[in-house]
Formats: C-alpha cells, structure tokens, sequence
C-alpha cells in the first residue's frame, strides 16, 4: 500500500472510507479521497507534468460509471488554482502532454500498472472528456 499525503492543500471534497487489507490481513478502513477529487487531482498533475501513469489512473477513474464528471470538474477548478499562473491554456498543456507520451505510455504503464488501458484505449477514454473537465 503506499499512502501519498500532500503538505500543500487540504481535501476538498467529504473523504470516503475504504477498506484494505485482504486477503494477508484483516480487512480495516482508511478514509481516502473520492473517486472524482482523485480525478481532479490527475487532471492538474496532466496540465503540469508528463507521468504516463497519471493518463492511466484518470482513465481507469473516467470510465468507472459511479464517477460524476460534474462533481470531477467542480472539484478541478479547485485543484487548478495550485496550478502556476501565466501558464498557457489549460486544456492545450493538458492534450500536448497527451500527446507526448504515445511514444512512452504502452512501454513504461504495465510494469507500474498492469491492470492499465493501453494508450489508444486510454486517450479514447479521456480526450473527449476533457473540455469540460479541465478549468
């Protein structure tokens, strides 16, 4: 398990529980963050940094059916503000970084994340959701 926290900003949204542990141990409850706070989150690491795995994460996240891409594009607008100002637009950072790991997705992805879309299916997922999601 490896548990990430940030010393930069508090959790926007109400925390979830989940439960871990099986099958080595007991199952038991951590509060985490939601599913779209998670996706909100990816998509400002998107707009700043080029980490395939990011893609693959908001991917899996987006195509889950429980996920609100309303309350996922509230919550990014928070998240954004972290985000250095005079940047470029958005949402062109976010498609060129897309765009830039092609070349790299499919080879570094399974070994981190073996459950992960390839990279055609994870555009396919993201890209049309990402107008409305990225602030």
């Amino acid at each position: 398990m490896q548990v990430e926290i940030s010393y930069r900003e508090a959790v926007v949204d109400e925390p979830v529980p989940a439960y871990v542990g099986g099958p080595f141990y007991e199952d038991f409850e951590l509060l985490t963050m939601s599913v779209e706070e998670m996706a909100a989150e990816k998509l400002r690491a998107l707009a700043q940094r080029l980490r395939p795995t990011d893609l693959a994460d908001l991917a899996v996240m987006l195509a889950r059916s429980t996920t609100s891409h309303e309350k996922t594009a509230r919550l990014a607008l928070v998240k954004f503000e972290l985000v250095a100002k005079g940047l470029t637009n958005r949402l062109e950072r976010v498609e060129e970084h897309l765009e830039d790991m092609a070349e790299t997705y499919d080879v570094v992805v399974p070994e981190l994340f073996p459950g992960a879309p390839p990279y055609r299916e994870a555009e396919e997922i993201v890209w049309p959701r990402l107008e409305p999601l990225v602030p």
